[in-house]
């Protein structure tokens, strides 16, 4: 499951005109999961606001491509937060990889959003 739905995101990402150096992505899971379980106020409003953009992108991407939304139409960005927390938390054997490409997986498989 997760292989598929990295490759699906890598597919995604080259759709949107994105290069295969920016796969990279700015942070990695890693990163992210220490920003995110900072006790620092900045460093949580980092792991906030970078949430908030790729969860924002990836719905501005499914808009574009004549997708259903993804999320429910009450969802908090704290919601979102706390899902890709729990996501870097139970796999810890993915957060090498991209940051933003790990929160679109926990987004994905807590909402059962299709590609």
């Amino acid at each position: 499951m997760m292989k598929i739905a990295l490759g699906t995101i890598a597919a995604v990402l080259m759709a949107s005109n994105c290069n295969a150096n920016s796969m990279k992505g700015y942070y990695t899971g890693n990163e992210l999961k220490a920003f995110c379980d900072s006790a620092d106020a900045a460093d949580f409003a980092r792991c906030s606001g970078y949430v908030s953009g790729v969860a924002d992108e990836f719905e501005v991407w499914r808009d574009g491509e004549k997708k259903t939304e993804c999320f429910p139409s009450n969802v908090t960005i704290q919601q979102v937060v706390d899902i890709t927390r729990k996501y870097l938390d139970t796999h810890p054997e993915s957060r090498n990889q991209s940051a933003a490409s790990l929160i679109i997986v926990s987004i994905l498989e807590a909402w059962s959003c299709k590609i």
